[in-house]
């Protein structure tokens, strides 16, 4: 009987223990949208990234604003940049052809739903906001540690 006791408050214990770190991890994501939507901070991306100056690989990686998350990556030599939107859809979409000027690339998609339309990306000069412009518009992302299946299972 004291056996049985001891593992329901085990069981106990670590379910709370689950519980706490999927707070944690949602609280995460609140606090990098609320950053992102209060404006710039003083927070600096990794220090492994290169400081000197923005190359195509520093456009790598992932970012959030208020309404989408975004993955940008290597893809057989091409860019993919994938899109959640609040946890509704998801775009996969790919890009290249980048041209620099400073902090800013553009390329032109190469799928076949989006051939030849051009997109924009701007660096700010930390390398943690990211500016992207389409034919749909234009919006800001600020860079995150948050990998997208943490994104996705707890917005």
């Amino acid at each position: 009987m004291k056996l049985l006791k001891a593992a329901v408050v085990v069981l106990m214990l670590l379910s709370l223990s689950a519980c706490d770190e999927k707070k944690a991890i949602q609280k995460e994501i609140k606090k990098k949208i609320v950053e992102f939507q209060s404006g710039p901070t003083k927070e600096n991306k990794p220090s492994f990234i290169n400081q000197k100056g923005p190359t195509p690989s520093d456009i790598y990686g992932f970012w959030v604003n208020k309404d989408s998350y975004i993955v940008i990556s290597n893809y057989h030599g091409r860019y993919q940049f994938k899109q959640y939107v609040k946890n509704e859809s998801q775009n996969i979409k790919l890009f290249a052809g980048i041209t620099q000027d400073k902090n800013k690339f553009s390329g032109i998609f190469v799928n076949a739903e989006n051939l030849g339309d051009k997109i924009s990306l701007e660096l700010n000069d930390r390398k943690d906001e990211l500016k992207i412009v389409t034919k749909n518009g234009e919006n800001t992302y600020k860079f995150t540690d948050i990998t997208p299946n943490t994104y996705v299972t707890n917005f």
